[in-house]
C-alpha cells in the first residue's frame, strides 16, 4: 500500500524474496496497480521469489491474476525494469510458452509452485534439445500427488535432455500416501536422472517426507560423485521414515571420492529418519571436503540400544572438532537426543569420547561459531576418568569451549589435583574459563569436602555468571564442608545460581 500511495518515488530496488507466499495472489496486484499508476518511477530491480506454501493447505493464486501481472509487465506505463524475480503457481500452456519462449524479457529469476497440472504444462513447453531457458535462475517446488509418476518422470527426461541447467532449487511436496507409494516409479526414474544430468546452479535440494529408500540416497550419491551437483548449498532429506541407518554412508563416500566434495554445502538434514551417518560421516567431515557446513541435522529413530547411539555420536564429535569444518553453528537430532530442558544437543560419552571430548578442548579445535552443546557421561565401570577433561580446560588460554552448555558429568571420578590446577590457571587472568557454562551435574562423583574446597576456588577465579543449576548429590560432601565452599566464593562468582542440590550425602545424617 505504502508503493501504490506513491510514498516512494525515488525507489530504485524492492526485494520480498524469501518471505512466505500470498495464497490469494492479492499482493501481485496491488503491485501491479501501483507500477501502472507510476508511483515507482526509478525502479529498476524487482524481486518477489517468495519461499513456496503448501499447496495442500492454501492452494496458490489464481491464474488470472498472475497472466495479468506478467502482462503489465510489457505495458509502457511499466518503468524501465531491468531485473524481475517472480514466483507463480499453475500457468496455462501458452503463458508458459510466452515465459518460456523470452517474452517476458525482464524476467530474469523464475520461481514454480507447481501441482501434476502446471507441471506438465510447464514441461510440455520447454524448449527442444539443449537450448537453455531465458533465465538466470529457475526455482522449482512440486507438489507429487498420487498420479505424478508419469510427471517425475518428464522431468528426469527434461533434466538430462539440458534445458534445466538454469535450475536454482528444487523442492518437492508430497501428499500423504498409505503403506504403498503409487509414485515410486517415477521417483526411481527421477532420481536415475540425477546421476546423469548437470545442475551446476543448483543451490537447494528438498527432499523431506518423500518415501524416500536408501536406493534413492544411493543415486544421489551418483550425482555427488560425478560433481553433478557442485553448486549444491541445502540439502533436505529429513522425515524419509524408509531410509535406514547405512542411508547417508554411500553419500558421504561420494563427497569423500569427489576431488572437490561439495565445497558449498552450508546445511545438511536427515532430521526424522534413522541415518546417522556413523564412521563415514565421520570421515567426511574430517576430509576438508564440507568446509562451509553451518548446519548438521541428523536422524532419530533408532532401533537399536543407547551404546550403538553413543558410538555413533562419539565419530561425530571427532569429526566436529578435526578442525575442518570452522564454520559449523548448529548441530541436532530428533527430540530423543536433546538434554529435555536445556534443548541442547546431548553427547554422551564413555572412557574413548571423554579422551576426544577433552583433545577438542585442550587443541581448541571446536568450531568458533558453534553453540548448543551438551556432554553426559554414560554410567561406566570403573568410572570415567574426568581429570582430563578439567586439566584441558586449564590449559587451553580461553577455557571451555563457548559451545558447551552443560556438562553432566554423574558417576565419573574427578580428582582434587585437577581441580587445584584449574583454579590455579585462572589466578591473574581477566576472562573466566568456565563463562558459558549453564548446567553443571557432578552427583556421584565421589567429592569429598577437600574436592568441594578446591571446587569452590576453581568457581572463585572462573567465575560463572551463566551457570544456573549446580548438581552435588550423593556425594561425601558434610553440613561443615558446604559452609566452606559458601565462604570461599565471591559474590560475582555464582551470581545468577538458582538451584543448588545436595541430597543424599553418604556418611552423613539429616
Amino acid at each position: 500500500k505504502v508503493v501504490e500511495r506513491g510514498d516512494l518515488l525515488n525507489l530504485e530496488t524492492l526485494d520480498l524474496g524469501e518471505n512466505f507466499g500470498d495464497p490469494s495472489g492479492s499482493h501481485l496486484m496491488t503491485l501491479a496497480r501501483a507500477l501502472r499508476a507510476g508511483t515507482v518511477p526509478h525502479l529498476r530491480y524487482l524481486n518477489v521469489l517468495a519461499k513456496p506454501c503448501n499447496r495442500q493447505y492454501f492452494g496458490t493464486a489464481s491464474e488470472t491474476l498472475e497472466s495479468e501481472f506478467l502482462a503489465m509487465l510489457s505495458c509502457r506505463q511499466c518503468p524501465a525494469l531491468e531485473s524481475v524475480g517472480l514466483q507463480f503457481g499453475d500457468l496455462e500452456g501458452l503463458t508458459f510458452r510466452a515465459l518460456l519462449g523470452g517474452q517476458y524479457d525482464k524476467v530474469h529469476c523464475l520461481g514454480l509452485d507447481l501441482g501434476l497440472r502446471g507441471l506438465t504444462a510447464f514441461l510440455s513447453q520447454l524448449p527442444e534439445g539443449s537450448d537453455p531457458l531465458p533465465f538466470e535462475s529457475v526455482d522449482l517446488s512440486v507438489f507429487v500427488s498420487d498420479d505424478g509418476s508419469e510427471a517425475l518422470v518428464q522431468l528426469g527426461e527434461a533434466l538430462q535432455k539440458g534445458p534445466l541447467g538454469c535450475l536454482g532449487k528444487l523442492k518437492f511436496q508430497q501428499q500423504p500416501f498409505g503403506v504403498d507409494d503409487p509414485v515410486a516409479d517415477g521417483k526411481m526414474s527421477f532420481f536415475s536422472s540425477l546421476a546423469v544430468s548437470q545442475l551446476p546452479l543448483l543451490r537447494e535440494l528438498s527432499l523431506s517426507n518423500l518415501l524416500l529408500t536408501d536406493s534413492h540416497l544411493s543415486l544421489l550419491a551418483q550425482a555427488v560423485h560425478v560433481d553433478n551437483l557442485p553448486s549444491l548449498r541445502l540439502l533436505d532429506c529429513s522425515r524419509n521414515r524408509n531410509l535406514t541407518q547405512s542411508a547417508m554412508k554411500p553419500l558421504m563416500a561420494a563427497v569423500l571420492e569427489n576431488e572437490k566434495g561439495l565445497p558449498f554445502l552450508e546445511e545438511l538434514s536427515f532430521m526424522s529418519t534413522k541415518a546417522v551417518g556413523g564412521a563415514t560421516l565421520e570421515t567426511a567431515l574430517a576430509s576438508g571436503k564440507l568446509g562451509r557446513l553451518k548446519r548438521l541435522m541428523l536422524g532419530g529413530w533408532y532401533p537399536l540400544g543407547l551404546e550403538s547411539l553413543s558410538d555413533d555420536r562419539i565419530c561425530l564429535l571427532r569429526g566436529i572438532v578435526s578442525g575442518q569444518i570452522p564454520h559449523l553453528e548448529f548441530v541436532a537430532q530428533s527430540h530423543c537426543f536433546f538434554d529435555s530442558f536445556n534443548s541442547l544437543f546431548i553427547f554422551d560419552l564413555d572412557a574413548e569420547g571423554m579422551k576426544v571430548f577433552a583433545d577438542g578442548v585442550r587443541k581448541g579445535s571446536f568450531p568458533p561459531r558453534l553453540r548448543g552443546l551438551g556432554f553426559r557421561l554414560r554410567k561406566h565401570r570403573p568410572p570415567v576418568d574426568v581429570d582430563p577433561l578439567i586439566l584441558s580446560i586449564a590449559e587451553n588460554e580461553t577455557g571451555l569451549p563457548p559451545c558447551v552448555a552443560s556438562l553432566k558429568l554423574r558417576f565419573g571420578r574427578i580428582g582434587e589435583s585437577a581441580l587445584s590446577r584449574l583454579a590455579e590457571k585462572g589466578r591473574g587472568i581477566c576472562e573466566s574459563k568456565l563463562k558459558c557454562l549453564k548446567y553443571m551435574n557432578l552427583s556421584d562423583c565421589c567429592i569429598d569436602d577437600h574436592k568441594l574446597k578446591e571446587l569452590a576456588e576453581v568457581f572463585r577465579v572462573h567465575e560463572c555468571p551463566q551457570l544456573k543449576f549446580l548438581y552435588l548429590n550423593r556425594n561425601k560432601i558434610t553440613a561443615e564442608g558446604f559452609v566452606a565452599f559458601i565462604r570461599t566464593l565471591k559474590r560475582e562468582s555464582l551470581q545468577n545460581l538458582s538451584e543448588i542440590r545436595l541430597c543424599r550425602q553418604l556418611g552423613t545424617t539429616g
